[in-house]
């Protein structure tokens, strides 16, 4: 396996025979990491072979940052993927309570219209109050969920533009 020198070179090489920009062509990591990935897709390698080969190709991945600002950038990853995690959650928890919600509105009308069709019509106050309370009831909670679940979007997305507004801010240096 040829070191990161000799990969170096033969990028810098690739780079003038065809004229394009060194920038614009992987770097020795990236080439490391691609053969990692290309070695472990492979269904024609043993897994000892696998294994071999990716020994061999370490000394082309860097090695993870322990501080500095691949640690910041990565520490900013995890907190932006983290808050995606939990914004979905939220979101899932959302939907579930309001399904449930749902659920339980309509159970309980039809609870209702089914005890009153063992009464007969809803002729008397006192049947007509049995049935529109209840209904009542499920219909408001079914009206306030969306009115609940909009006030916490925007809110929400409020406080998405702040946060994004004193990264912005954090990240910008100091001119003093």
């Amino acid at each position: 396996m040829p070191g990161p020198h000799v990969v170096e070179a033969l990028i810098s090489a690739t780079s003038r025979k065809y004229g394009a920009d060194i920038h614009d062509l992987f770097d020795a990591a990236q080439i490391g990491e691609e053969l990692t990935k290309e070695i472990m897709d492979s269904s024609f390698i043993s897994a000892s072979t696998k294994n071999d080969y990716c020994i061999q190709l370490e000394s082309l991945t860097p090695k993870p940052a322990l501080a500095g600002e691949a640690g910041l950038l990565s520490s900013r990853v995890n907190a932006r993927s983290e808050a995606r995690v939990e914004e979905y959650r939220s979101q899932m928890i959302s939907r579930m309570s309001l399904t449930l919600g749902l659920m339980t509105a309509i159970m309980t009308v039809t609870a209702v219209i089914m005890d009153l069709s063992d009464l007969g019509t809803p002729s008397t106050q006192l049947n007509l109050l049995r049935f529109l309370v209840p209904s009542a009831v499920a219909l408001a909670a079914m009206g306030a969920f969306p009115l609940l679940h909009t006030l916490r979007n925007r809110l929400h997305d409020l406080t998405d533009k702040e946060d994004e507004k004193d990264d912005e801010a954090n990240s910008q240096p100091n001119e003093k």
